[in-house]
């Protein structure tokens, strides 16, 4: 049976926030939720514009932010790591700062939504171009906007980038490149035994 570190378990945290009064009365106690209907080039713009900053003052490393739905509410969800690793702590530490922010800038993201800030855990998403050629030799699941070698989903294992895009190892034994333009979303798999690793586990 696989085991994983204890210091690489994940863990989130959930803020909280009592919304502000509006023209047509008093807002009730919401758990973050705001319906988002941005586009994840938006969100993603936002984050590397405005809340990597706000992490990194913090003395965190923005991993990346999210857009997903749970049980049909949107969830904001960012992610955040360090050398000695995260805790609930360091995520409460961030999410208060980021709920300050928000809640004196609603331009930012003027609807309602639930914020999370989670550690990566082992199975830590990718979000840039360097997350591929950072941990070269793990593991991958990739799911893609257009079928390559016949899949829009496949996991294969990491082997840096190319001037045609990330270069994957199927297990099949071939190996392609898939343009980064055509990811929708990827997240390494845990693998016991990485081959080459170059990474580090989040």
């Amino acid at each position: 049976m696989r085991t994983a570190p204890l210091g690489a378990i994940m863990c989130c945290v959930r803020w909280r926030v009592r919304l502000r009064a509006s023209k047509s009365g008093l807002r009730p106690l919401f758990v973050f939720y705001r319906s988002i209907a941005l586009r994840k080039q938006e969100v993603t713009s936002m984050f590397q514009e405005t809340l990597a900053s706000l992490v990194e003052d913090l003395g965190y490393e923005p991993v990346g932010v999210e857009v997903v739905k749970e049980s049909g509410l949107p969830v904001l969800r960012v992610y955040i790591d360090s050398l000695g690793g995260i805790g609930v702590d360091d995520c409460t530490r961030v999410s208060r700062h980021l709920s300050e922010y928000l809640d004196t800038h609603e331009d930012v993201f003027p609807t309602r939504y639930t914020l999370e800030v989670s550690s990566p855990g082992l199975e830590r998403p990718l979000f840039r171009r360097e997350d591929y050629r950072r941990f070269a030799g793990r593991k991958a699941h990739l799911k893609l906007s257009k079928k390559i070698e016949g899949k829009k989903q496949m996991t294969a294992r990491l082997e840096g980038l190319s001037d045609e895009g990330i270069r994957l190892l199927l297990e099949e034994g071939t190996e392609i490149a898939v343009p980064f333009e055509i990811i929708v979303k990827a997240h390494l798999v845990f693998d016991e035994a990485p081959k080459g690793q170059k990474g580090r586990k989040g």
